[in-house]
């Protein structure tokens, strides 16, 4: 059984970088499934025993990391977790840049945000105020799309604040939204300026 499942991992993990690896080259929405086949180097019958399409492998990647982040979460705080889901972007750059940047990977955001904010909704209602302003399903997807937009800044920026920066403005972000006010400016400690090294 191990033998198996050290086989089926394997295979996983070769169709993975070559959808990445593809989809940085050519663009997503060239890429075929042949293509990530004959690049991982697996039969193409064997790509369609593990994933529907390459949308489901796109989002099974994505998964497994919003299920790392959503275990974190039961043991850290804001800020500890935004620092994990930014490291977690940080480590798989290529991966965000692809689904947040190219187009073809519309449904996938989509699934990803909706998985975003059931996270958001299980670990952030006890940050509700009575009587706030936003509803908060509205402020649920707010912090959501604010996640997603810091993100992408942080790709198209060349990751140039350390996860640790960024996860205090993601704090800020969220924890203004939910306590039922909107973002107001905030003033930048001297000690973040951006960071390449983390980069």
């Amino acid at each position: 059984m191990e033998k198996v499942d050290r086989r089926v991992r394997r295979t996983h993990r070769l169709l993975r970088e070559a959808l990445i690896s593809l989809s940085m080259e050519y663009g997503y929405d060239a890429v075929s499934i042949k293509a990530i086949t004959d690049r991982a180097d697996v039969a193409y019958v064997t790509f369609f025993r593990h994933f529907r399409d390459k949308d489901d492998l796109l989002n099974q990647m994505l998964s497994e990391i919003v299920n790392e982040v959503e275990n974190a979460a039961r043991t850290s705080d804001l800020f500890t977790e935004g620092v994990y889901i930014f490291q977690q972007v940080q480590s798989n750059a290529d991966l965000y840049r692809i689904l947040i940047t190219q187009p073809g990977t519309n449904r996938v955001l989509q699934q990803l945000k909706q998985k975003l904010v059931n996270h958001l909704r299980k670990h952030c209602m006890p940050l509700f105020q009575p009587g706030a302003p936003l509803p908060p399903e509205l402020a649920l997807h707010y912090s959501v799309m604010s996640l997603i937009a810091l993100v992408e800044w942080w790709l198209e920026h060349d990751l140039c604040y350390s996860p640790e920066q960024m996860s205090r403005y993601y704090q800020h972000l969220i924890t203004s939204v939910l306590k039922g006010g909107a973002p107001v400016l905030m003033t930048i400690p001297n000690d973040s300026a951006p960071d390449k090294r983390n980069a």
